[in-house]
């Protein structure tokens, strides 16, 4: 009688474990077809802030994921309501009283109309 050979899964028990429960974590993404000119910007943004191109991409990555789309922009501001014209004209005060302060503040000149 010959011994059973166990058959081992091609994805190892704790990974599967992992990907059941959702807890995976980092994921390597290969980026095809990008152009060479965006390459090399990509690598001189990266070299200015002296970072690696891999980390450089990954903190641009992380920025657009922070923010919302344009379709979420979209379906966000269809569920606000409407501003009243009192609540801009404050808002439009307060704007203005604080860039006048900053003026100040900076020594700059006003703005010629």
């Amino acid at each position: 009688m010959q011994a059973k050979v166990p058959v081992l899964p091609l994805v190892p028990i704790l990974y599967q474990w992992r990907y059941r429960t959702g807890t995976i974590g980092p994921m390597d993404v290969n980026v095809k077809g990008l152009e060479p000119e965006v390459a090399e910007r990509l690598a001189q943004q990266a070299a200015a802030e002296g970072l690696s191109q891999q980390e450089w991409v990954r903190q641009v990555l992380r920025r657009t994921a922070s923010r919302l789309s344009p379709a979420e922009l979209v379906a966000q501001r269809a569920a606000l309501e409407p501003m009243s014209e009192a609540d801009f004209a404050k808002i439009k005060a307060e704007v203005a009283r604080r860039r006048r302060g900053a003026v100040e503040r900076l020594g700059a000149r006003q703005r010629r109309r």
